[in-house]
């Protein structure tokens, strides 16, 4: 366990470089930002359900940073938003086995991501949408709460 640790904070450092290199970190924008101000929960990948029982989360933790879990598997890495547009940097995942079904899930999500160029909140800002350039929606986030406002 403590060799994974190990490995996963080296991986984090040497994502932090690359995407500083890349000019992906910008702090000051997204420190200010709404959608660090929220975790969110996937509900849906590309227009498809999640797997049954499998467990999501997604956050800005902190100002160019994100993580998110979508099966058994962490991912993370960086993010620059602007006023309306989102780009995610390098992501790294790290590759525990699952699951068939929670793998498929967790490389379509990281798919998902490297194809957003946009986002839309909802009127509330319960319900967030990541969108490529043709507006399509690849994934649906929403606020724990929302998503219980969207069962009742």
């Amino acid at each position: 366990m403590k060799s994974i640790l190990r490995s996963l904070c080296i991986a984090l450092a040497a994502l932090n470089l690359f995407a500083e290199e890349a000019g992906l970190l910008e702090g000051d924008l997204l420190q200010a930002h709404e959608l660090l101000k929220t975790e969110w929960l996937v509900a849906q990948i590309q227009g498809e359900p999640l797997v049954e029982g499998s467990r999501t989360e997604f956050s800005f933790f902190e100002p160019g940073r994100i993580a998110a879990t979508v099966g058994c598997n962490r991912i993370g890495g960086a993010v620059a938003a602007g006023d309306g547009t989102l780009k995610f940097g390098p992501l790294m995942m790290t590759r525990m086995a699952c699951e068939e079904a929670l793998m498929d899930q967790e490389n379509r999500f990281s798919e998902a991501l490297s194809l957003v160029s946009h986002y839309r909140l909802n009127e509330n800002g319960g319900v967030l949408l990541l969108l490529d350039d043709e507006n399509t929606i690849l994934v649906r986030l929403v606020k724990p709460k929302a998503l219980d406002d969207l069962v009742e």
